[in-house]
């Protein structure tokens, strides 16, 4: 059966209703006065710590249940100086208007002791552009009194004053997401990391990478910095990688160019510039990049790149996580030969875009026997031995024909977080393979024993296999879509909720 619910402590309990109080006070649209003395009733009342754990709570929250603009009055309610974090960046996007209403808070509160900051903001249009500057306007006064940051997140709003600011001030900044701002750029990173940033104007990367010039505080304690989808270029990745010694990782793709080549750029006449980096992006690596990145890059584990880049991938030392974009393109013979060499050292093997490029599961498990997540188009062969992935625990795959399926279900006892995207052969079999017989026969055999999550894009399992799931499938928690599953009624996914419900389930039902 499916795991039960905890009953939750007496902390949490009492969280939640002083959470759904304080909700109900925002439905009567105080007026500004009685607003002011709920605050002060609740800074009274409150000790900084559970303060601090409702906000979490809260602005944790994701936006489809509780809007910006509702966690913008909850956080006026409940924040001060003793606030520690604000973090709304792992609860979804807001808009342009809704961060007006944050950055007023921000300074109404004078919340200038907080650590960690984040939002993210989705910056649609050019009139969402046109008025991004003069909102920011509004938070450069109380950022400036922000001088204990650590981890700022600023998704699409960030701009070369905020930057400026942060280099300068926040002698603990460890890490920084501009990721979408469409007002970064090679001017406003050199402000973060330079106290003269106009004495790069106009270098080129490698004048930049020999120039040295007086730093910000930030560059010492910077560990990771993401300008994807900005307006940088190659010179703001140069610098980068001159100023702040302890960067681990950019957080994606640099547009403009080659990191690779800039690496090798960055290499002075006789020995090898070591860097901290352990995660790396790049389209495109030659093979003597590869080999350099061995000596430069020694902590790496972490490669995301291209399918041009697979015969080069032999020079780098064995990485735990590799993801490679195929573009749709037929590249099995690089992609097994890189395998026979790396793939025994692969943990995480991650192939996007991938339709056209079916790989043979048999080869693949030989050749990458301590594999944990995979995530590719799988086919079988008849006449090979297949030895298993003992090890894997995260799955998402497309295959062709029930018998691959099959055999991979019967193969990974310890899968946790399943996938399953069916598309078979024309005139061979339709989604209807996917049945309570299969499923019955994998669990029979040993298999799904380990199952947390699954998700099917289409099947003919009926409520008898989901029933099987539900009996022997102890921690599984999460079932999608059953929409798409054509012999799942309306009827049967009501009464899997009134069970769930009755027998104190903790178990997420996914429609679509």
């Amino acid at each position: 059966m499916p795991p039960f619910k905890k009953i939750d402590s007496l902390t949490e309990i009492c969280s939640e209703w002083v959470w759904r109080w304080l909700h109900h006070c925002l439905d009567y649209q105080a007026a500004p006065r009685e607003r002011m003395r709920q605050r002060e009733y609740v800074l009274a009342t409150l000790n900084p710590n559970i303060r601090q754990q409702l906000l979490n709570r809260i602005l944790s929250l994701q936006m489809n249940d509780v809007m910006l603009s509702g966690k913008c009055m909850l956080l006026e309610m409940l924040g001060d100086r003793s606030t520690q974090w604000v973090d709304l960046s792992q609860s979804g996007y807001g808009y342009v208007d809704e961060v007006f209403h944050f950055y007023r808070t921000l300074t109404l509160g004078l919340l200038i002791n907080i650590t960690r900051l984040g939002l993210i903001c989705n910056v649609k249009t050019k009139v969402d552009c046109k008025y991004l500057l003069d909102i920011n306007c509004t938070f450069y006064r109380v950022l400036n009194q922000m001088r204990h940051l650590q981890w700022v997140t600023l998704g699409g709003v960030g701009d070369r004053t905020i930057l400026a600011t942060l280099g300068a001030n926040c002698y603990q900044l460890e890490h920084l997401n501009v990721q979408d701002s469409v007002r970064v750029d090679d001017d406003a990173v050199a402000a973060l990391l330079l106290k003269n940033p106009q004495a790069v104007d106009g270098l080129s990367k490698k004048q930049v990478l020999d120039t040295a010039l007086p730093s910000n505080p930030c560059c010492k304690t910077l560990s990771f910095v993401c300008v994807c989808g900005t307006q940088v270029s190659l010179v703001s990745a140069a610098l980068l990688l001159r100023y702040v010694p302890a960067l681990t990782s950019f957080g994606g793709s640099v547009e403009g160019g080659s990191l690779s080549s800039l690496i090798e750029l960055l290499q002075p006449e006789k020995g090898v510039t070591k860097l901290n980096l352990n995660k790396f992006w790049d389209s495109k690596i030659l093979p003597h990049q590869a080999s350099l990145m061995n000596v430069a890059c020694p902590k790496l584990t972490f490669l995301m790149t291209t399918a041009s880049s697979l015969p080069s991938l032999h020079f780098l030392y064995p990485i735990a996580s590799l993801t490679v974009e195929l573009s749709f393109h037929g590249c099995a013979a690089d992609i097994y030969s890189y395998l026979g060499a790396r793939g025994e050292n692969l943990k995480t093997l991650i192939f996007t875009d991938n339709l056209n490029c079916l790989l043979d599961m048999a080869w693949l498990m030989e050749l990458t026997p301590n594999l944990e997540q995979i995530e590719s188009s799988l086919y079988i062969e008849e006449g090979y031995e297949i030895v298993g992935w003992k090890l894997l625990k995260e799955a998402t795959v497309t295959v062709n024909s029930s018998k691959t399926l099959l055999t991979l279900l019967s193969h990974t006892p310890n899968v946790r977080h399943l996938s399953i995207n069916f598309l078979p052969q024309p005139y061979m079999e339709t989604f209807e393979c996917i049945n309570d017989d299969l499923i019955i026969n994998v669990i029979s055999a040993g298999g799904l024993m380990r199952l947390e999550k699954l998700t099917i894009t289409e099947c003919a399992i009926t409520i008898k296999g989901l029933n099987w799931l539900f009996l022997h499938c102890a921690e599984l928690t999460y079932i999608a879509r059953l929409l798409f599953w054509k012999n799942v009624s309306q009827e049967d996914i009501h009464q899997l909720h009134v069970q769930a419900n009755q027998n104190n389930w903790q178990l997420t039902i996914v429609l679509r």
